[in-house]
């Protein structure tokens, strides 16, 4: 599927051969930096979850605190629980 996409990249690009030199180096490494980020979203399973068993169960209280970003006058604070099975 990489490749499919790559070679409609590269036909896109050929088309747009008539712009303007700084706006077709703008397209290719915007079209380089999507290639790459595709690399990075390898996926995969991880094996690691005997040493990493999660949040222990039991009940937790959670304090959320709002601010006004303007002011900074303006301030809300609201106390939660999370009960963990």
């Amino acid at each position: 599927m990489f490749w499919l996409y790559a070679l409609l990249w590269l036909a896109g690009m050929m088309a747009l051969a008539r712009i303007s030199k700084r706006r077709a180096a703008w397209l290719l490494g915007a079209g380089l930096l999507l290639v790459m980020s595709w690399g990075a979203c390898g996926g995969g399973t991880s094996t690691n979850t005997q040493t990493q068993p999660g949040t222990p169960a039991g009940t937790y209280t959670l304090a959320v605190t709002a601010t006004d970003a303007a002011a900074s006058t303006l301030t809300h604070t609201i106390q939660l629980t999370l009960t963990v099975n």
